[in-house]
């Protein structure tokens, strides 16, 4: 999805396997302005029934713009869209938009989405992913020396829950120093950052830690061996725009230190309903779902299981996915599946030997 403001037009180009499609949008600065309006929406939760129906026409209007026949609309149901958006369009969880302009129906729906910067992005990212032990790395601070910054109380359930499914080390409140995070980020492929962070702050875009903070400009200068960084803070996909590559953000921090993929997020989360998420994300990573497929079945989870102003996007759309689309499965679940296709094997073995004596028994007789 590219813009140019230049003359006030924007372009699509779709790619699958078979085709290739090219599209122009007209009049962007009715565009922008619709989006400027709909993440006025997406910031805060639906209050009454006419927020959310003037979000729902608006979405759709927003989304009929950006994939504009019916054709490709149709095309795009129960597919994996990779999404390279351009100028403001990176700010819009696409996702969120509805592909109904009467009754609320969420893309999410019809779409598995993940998103990139740019194609020297995905190129710089596309080397093999090794089959190793996935070790994860929890930080939450919880409370911050910092007494501007409010206590993330359920970050600590949400560091615990991921214990459940990977192992390796954890950095809890004052044990979540910078410092101890500087020591610890090259030891482990799962990174999981649940604290405050701030890019607004145009200067020195930051996230926080126990004691201090690291800087934007910090992050490029470190290290780091990670197939995944969870950036569970808020703004963390929020930066300076740059034509043609996209944001420069916390999570491009990350990605510049050697992470293949980032989850983070557009805008200020809600500490309990991401606690949730985060949860059923991991429990679908490690039972072998890609990285995209967990974020997305995580997300309708949480869909299925709240109505009202809590299924409002501000909820549960913040959190996108950048970057590779992998499996990081446990060196015990490679170990449960070889002893699965083991049994497996065994049980076939036995019934056609058993199969075999019977059968010969019989012709005997």
């Amino acid at each position: 999805y590219g813009l140019y403001s230049n003359n006030n037009r924007g372009y699509v180009l779709i790619t699958t396997k078979e085709k290739a499609e090219f599209f122009e949008i007209e009049n962007t600065d009715v565009l922008e302005t619709n989006i400027q309006t709909l993440l006025t929406y997406l910031k805060r939760p639906f209050k009454t029934q006419e927020d959310k129906d003037r979000y729902t026409r608006l979405s759709h209007t927003v989304y009929t713009t950006l994939f504009p026949t019916a054709a490709l609309r149709d095309d795009m149901k129960n597919k994996k869209l990779m999404i390279s958006p351009d100028s403001y369009l990176s700010f819009v969880p696409f996702e969120a938009l509805s592909t109904n302009s009467e009754t609320t129906s969420y893309f999410i729906h019809d779409a598995e989405i993940r998103y990139v910067y740019s194609n020297s992005f995905i190129k710089n990212i596309a080397r093999a992913t090794s089959e190793q032990e996935h070790t994860y790395l929890g930080i939450a601070p919880i409370h911050f020396k910092d007494t501007l910054l409010a206590s993330l109380d359920y970050s600590l359930q949400e560091i615990n829950n991921i214990g459940s499914y990977y192992s390796g080390n954890t950095l809890l409140e004052d044990k979540g120093t910078k410092q101890a995070f500087l020591e610890a980020l090259g030891q482990h492929t799962i990174i999981h950052l649940a604290t405050h962070a701030d890019i607004s702050d145009t200067t020195s875009p930051w996230i926080a830690f126990r004691d201090e903070k690291i800087t934007l400009e910090e992050l490029y200068l470190t290290e780091n061996n990670a197939a995944l960084v969870f950036l569970s803070g808020c703004n963390t996909t929020l930066g300076e725009n740059e034509a043609g590559e996209g944001v420069m953000s916390l999570a491009r921090g990350f990605f510049y230190a050697g992470a293949e993929s980032v989850i983070s997020t557009l805008w200020s989360i809600d500490d309990k309903s991401t606690a949730y998420i985060t949860d059923q994300f991991y429990k679908n990573l490690s039972n072998g779902q890609t990285t995209s497929e967990a974020l997305h079945y995580s997300k309708r989870s949480y869909l299925q299981q709240h109505s009202g102003s809590e299924a409002s996007p501000y909820y549960w759309a913040s959190t996108i996915l950048l970057g590779k689309n992998d499996v990081i499965t446990t060196a015990s679940s490679y170990t449960l599946y070889i002893w699965i296709i083991l049994i497996g094997l065994l049980l076939i073995g036995f019934y056609y030997i058993r199969h075999y004596i019977y059968t010969k028994r019989k012709h005997e007789k």
